[in-house]
């Protein structure tokens, strides 16, 4: 069944002190195309996204947005209060015995030691992997329920496309009949103006080319064929994306039925051509959003 490039998916969870978010959106594009907007420290999340992500979806934009937030009460330490007291305690003795001032608290804080690490790391991959597997898994769904929403809707159309090609080809011999009762009209009253004989003839052999230049046979058969096609690759079962075929074969129809249209003057089957261009052209808006 056929995918649509359009959809949503979303996780959240907690890792240490953070609390994550990732949303993932899709909408069409004519190749894979992803967009990433992560936090400044967490570049190398790039790659794991591509890996991800190129498991199922072949086509389309992917857009991946992943926000932290610090949502631990715990203040980290600035000061080291164990070092710090070892280096006081140092410079302590060190003024006693060359006859010092003491030291300040600034002369303590003066040694790097004294400081705390108050960095707090940010999430890894091992954390990360379930939190992206999960938004893309969602968005894998959405994109394949709006699929099968879009396949109903091109059936539909295919289904319309084939009845007027069918409502074609059931015409052509009637059109026949009308033309050779028409020209038999003129050229019988043309005959009786002239004073001479209708040649029975000559109005066989007008027909044999009106039939000729008027025939759409071989357009209706490789237009039936071509929605036969079409039907075949919406209801594929496998995970092949079918988006650029789907247009490939749109292309031939539309080449058919201006064929069709171009050969015969009748108003009920240019009605009918221009019922299936319209058609057309609502299959490929539709289907330039499958994957």
């Amino acid at each position: 069944m056929i995918r649509s490039m359009t959809g949503y998916g979303s996780a959240e969870g907690q890792s240490g002190p953070w609390h994550v978010s990732v949303e993932c959106r899709s909408v069409n594009h004519k190749n894979f195309d992803l967009r990433t907007s992560f936090p400044r420290t967490m570049g190398w999340l790039e790659s794991l996204t591509q890996d991800l992500s190129k498991r199922s979806i072949k086509r389309g934009r992917l857009e991946v947005r992943v926000d932290l937030e610090l949502v631990s009460t715990k203040e980290p330490s600035l000061v080291d209060e164990e070092r710090f007291a070892c280096v006081a305690d140092q410079l302590r003795g060190l003024a006693l015995a060359h006859g010092l001032a003491s030291p300040t608290i600034a002369d303590v804080l003066g040694f790097r030691e004294t400081l705390g690490d108050t960095k707090v790391d940010v999430p890894d991959a091992e954390a990360m992997t379930p939190l992206l597997e999960q938004a893309l898994d969602l968005l894998f769904e959405s994109r394949s329920e709006e699929g099968k929403k879009l396949s109903l809707t091109l059936i539909r159309l295919i289904e319309e496309i084939e009845a007027d090609f069918a409502y074609i080809d059931s015409m052509r011999d009637e059109i026949l009949a009308e033309y050779r009762e028409k020209l038999h009209a003129r050229v019988g009253e043309a005959a009786a103006a002239a004073g001479v004989e209708l040649e029975e003839s000559r109005i066989a052999q007008e027909l044999v080319i009106f039939a000729d230049r008027s025939d759409i046979a071989e357009e209706v058969q490789r237009a039936l064929s071509h929605c036969s096609k079409l039907r075949d690759l919406i209801e594929e079962s496998d995970d092949t994306p079918v988006g650029k075929r789907l247009d490939f074969y749109l292309q031939e129809l539309i080449r058919e039925a201006n064929t069709t249209g171009s050969k015969s003057s009748a108003v009920r089957i240019t009605d009918a051509v221009v019922r299936i261009k319209t058609a057309i052209e609502q299959l490929r808006e539709q289907a330039s959003n499958v994957e």
